[in-house]
């Protein structure tokens, strides 16, 4: 089974990585009842809210760029198959010029650093919005439970990893020819996606605007509930989808299935995913 999506963007390829798959449970729905969640994969003919943990590579200029970098075995078997999905890109670690960290949850980060701390990228220079290392830092994990605790002990490590590496930016910054980050606040005050344009082609990686596409995008209402600020996440994913549908982007996301690309169509009062 491959662990890789590719797609030509002009002159730039976009790769979509897999790191693994799970299946979330109701309860990370926050505020969502479960016969609403039932209700809405039945439609869909799922079973489960089923998810994968994705990164981006993006090659064809002068600069080869990896977004995320998956979860490495944090979560048990759910994950650690970066290594395997750059090998089938044809990338090594060493290949990467610039890591874009889109923000600092776990399933983004935790392949960026060895189980002792180091990093992974030693060549990359490290690229992660302003307002997502201000969040971080400026957090009191003194009163937050333990896997929260865990969380925020993580990001931490991977700015202390890349300290020398690290450059802060805009969270609409142009980080090389053809390729701007998107701001999408709500699911972290920082996160951000990847615009890809080139000889008039457009792709957009949307990271974690959706983490169920079969609940989500049916109900754009549902959160999740490591969703920082709720209500503007609503409004981010509302918003991008709606440009989505209308320009008929093809993108991807953190969290999409196979087939991974596709396209946002508009479907009643919700959303469906068309694979390419």
């Amino acid at each position: 089974m491959s662990n890789i999506a590719r797609h030509n963007v002009g002159k730039l390829e976009a790769v979509v990585l897999t790191d693994g798959a799970t299946e979330f449970g109701y309860e990370l729905f926050e505020g969502t009842e479960p016969e609403r969640i039932d209700e809405l994969l039945a439609k869909a003919g799922r079973s489960a809210a089923e998810t994968n943990f994705n990164a981006l590579l993006i090659r064809g200029g002068d600069e080869t760029i990896l977004v995320d970098a998956g979860l490495r075995d944090l979560f048990g078997p759910a994950g650690g198959r970066l290594p395997q999905a750059l090998e089938e890109a044809g990338v090594s670690p060493d290949d990467i010029d610039k890591f874009v960290i889109t923000h600092l949850h776990v399933d983004h980060i935790g392949g960026a650093v060895t189980a002792d701390g180091k990093p992974v990228f030693t060549k990359a220079e490290v690229l992660l919005a302003d307002a997502e290392r201000a969040f971080w830092s400026g957090l009191d994990s003194s009163s937050m439970d333990e896997g929260l605790q865990d969380m925020h002990k993580l990001a931490l490590t991977v700015m202390s990893a890349y300290a020398d590496q690290l450059t802060c930016v805009s969270a609409d910054a142009e980080i090389a020819t053809g390729v701007e980050l998107v701001p999408l606040p709500g699911h972290t005050p920082g996160h951000v996606g990847i615009q890809v344009e080139s000889e008039g082609e457009e792709f957009m990686y949307f990271t974690d605007l959706l983490h169920s596409q079969y609940l989500q995008l049916q109900d754009p209402s549902i959160c999740l509930a490591f969703d920082t600020d709720k209500e503007v996440s609503r409004t981010t994913r509302r918003n991008l989808l709606d440009r989505l549908a209308f320009e008929g982007t093809i993108c991807s996301g953190g969290h999409m299935l196979a087939t991974a690309l596709g396209r946002i169509e508009k479907r009643g009062s919700g959303y469906a995913f068309v694979g390419i």
